[in-house]
């Protein structure tokens, strides 16, 4: 994920507004690339192939290495990665293959009954530029490209929803921590250090994976910290952050229930898009005076009139200071 959308997105969920319309924007300047790379590599197999090119394709990508060629291999075969793992168990490039292969005769015995049943008949027409030879493409095998297509597009979101968590969660909590000065020698970001801090009070591994963030008090407690965006797009991320009894939740959205759950385990939650920046800032220093965390006081005072610019540089700041731990 770039510099430029971590920062819009992480800026936009401090701000209390809807970061979304920046991931929408990274996906599909993402896609459209991918497009013009899917149509690239249709258009030379076709070229030099003629009607065996799809078959040609397949089974070159499938002995290309890298991660970009298996995903390659997928699209084209009309799969994404979790769907074929959840149908066999496996993303073994030769199954892939040999699936591919049954999924584009499927695929070509479906557009045959659409072209019966339909009056329009799509016909697919890549011209190279500098080239003289264009590429058309029968009607059965252009529904194959937008099916691969599409199956690209699938992939791309998937991917840059969850670099939002990956990426931007942890720049968010950074950001929340040089905004209210608290020494770096009361926190920890890094999650190597985080799991080798806490492994010995928390025996479930998939509780220290999801712990984002840790801050130590004056007298030596440390409290966990979990970041999750899209809270009420997905419901369960509350259940779990909750059930694992961190000190302080931190996300976007949260429904009232969750909200009440969380008050009653004694767990502190900011909930950025009722917040605000202002609101989310009182809070969080409230739960830092209260549970023994220095912080600087002034930013009680002066949060208010801070500008956007500044605070982007702010985040831009933690994005790269953590860019070797994300």
């Amino acid at each position: 994920m770039e510099l430029r959308h971590i920062v819009d997105v992480v800026h936009a969920v401090l701000r209390g507004k809807d970061y979304r319309k920046y991931v929408l924007a990274l996906i599909n300047e993402r896609f459209l690339k991918e497009i013009a790379n899917l149509l690239k590599e249709a258009y030379k197999y076709k070229i030099k192939y003629g009607e065996d090119w799809i078959s040609v394709l397949l089974k070159d990508l499938k002995n290309r290495s890298g991660k970009y060629a298996k995903n390659q291999l997928l699209w084209f075969s009309g799969f994404n990665e979790k769907t074929i793992k959840n149908m066999i168990g496996t993303t073994k490039k030769d199954r892939i293959l040999e699936l591919g292969i049954l999924n584009v005769d499927g695929i070509r015995i479906i557009a045959q009954g659409l072209l019966e049943e339909e009056n329009i008949i799509p016909t697919l027409i890549i011209r190279e530029k500098d080239k003289s030879e264009d590429a058309e493409f029968t009607p059965e095998e252009t529904f194959y490209l937008l099916n691969a297509i599409s199956t690209a597009r699938l992939t791309i979101q998937g991917g840059a929803w969850s670099e939002v968590g990956i990426q931007a969660e942890k720049v968010l909590l950074c950001s929340l921590f040089n905004l209210c000065g608290i020494p770096q020698k009361y926190y920890e970001l890094d999650s190597a250090k985080i799991l080798s801090t806490i492994e010995e009070k928390i025996s479930d591994s998939d509780v220290l994976r999801d712990i984002d963030g840790l801050l130590y008090t004056e007298d030596g407690e440390i409290l966990t910290i979990e970041v999750k965006l899209l809270g009420i797009g997905n419901p369960e991320i509350g259940d779990e952050a909750l059930a694992r009894g961190v000190s302080l939740f931190i996300t976007d959205q949260l429904t009232g229930k969750m909200k009440t759950i969380a008050n009653n385990r004694g767990i502190t939650t900011l909930v950025l898009r009722d917040l605000g920046l202002e609101n989310t800032i009182i809070k969080f220093t409230d739960f830092l005076k209260r549970n023994g965390v220095p912080f600087e006081e002034s930013v009680r005072n002066i949060i208010s009139i801070i500008k956007d610019e500044d605070l982007k540089w702010i985040i831009c700041d933690c994005a790269s200071e953590l860019n070797g731990t994300l």
